[in-house]
């Protein structure tokens, strides 16, 4: 108890704890979440109003269920490819990709390789080839710089990447297809007749 003077007796309290780290970093991840949150919240949009635009403008690609994530995925046969439609918000890129995983990835992206400039060609653009040697997966991916926080700019968005993923179904699928025929016989993959 205190007493100054003549006032009256009053209690006195001793901080006996105050904010640790702990309860500092229960306050930055939640304001972390928050912008989480609008992050993920976004991209359901963006990929919401995305399948509706591949339902009205493409026969080709199937979409899927739309989730509050930073990719979509898109079958193009066998159970190691497939094609993702990325979104950076970070970056402001968006991508498309062909993904190969599983235990042959490797093999299969350097055979995809072998045709890298006639493939190129059918696409109309150069590709970014990353065989990345060291993860369970290889990528060919095509990249836009934009924001898809600006819903303006969501029609060209959409176009841009419903375009290129047709244009990776046309030029992959089918040597998707003949990968394992021609695996073991060192048959390149081209698809013209005159080679």
């Amino acid at each position: 108890m205190w007493q100054i003077g003549d006032s009256d007796v009053a209690p006195r309290f001793n901080v006996i704890s105050k904010p640790n780290e702990w309860s500092k970093r229960r306050f930055e991840a939640a304001h972390e979440q928050e912008s989480q949150s609008e992050a993920k919240q976004l991209q359901l949009e963006f990929w919401q109003a995305f399948k509706s635009f591949v339902l009205t403008n493409s026969k080709l690609l199937r979409p899927r269920k739309p989730r509050p994530q930073h990719w979509t995925n898109f079958a193009i046969g066998g159970s190691e490819f497939g094609l993702t439609a990325y979104v950076d918000t970070t970056k402001k890129v968006i991508r498309v990709s062909l993904v190969i995983r599983g235990e042959n990835a490797k093999t299969y992206f350097r055979m995809l390789e072998k045709e890298k400039a006639q493939i190129e060609h059918e696409i109309g653009e150069a590709l970014e080839w990353r065989e990345l040697p060291d993860g369970i997966y290889s990528t060919i991916d095509l990249r836009q710089a934009s924001d898809i926080a600006d819903k303006e700019q969501w029609l060209f968005q959409h176009t841009w990447l419903c375009t290129k993923l047709e244009s990776f179904h046309r030029a992959f699928a089918q040597r998707i297809k003949l990968l394992d025929i021609v695996a073991d016989a060192n048959i390149p993959l081209s698809l013209d007749a005159t080679d």
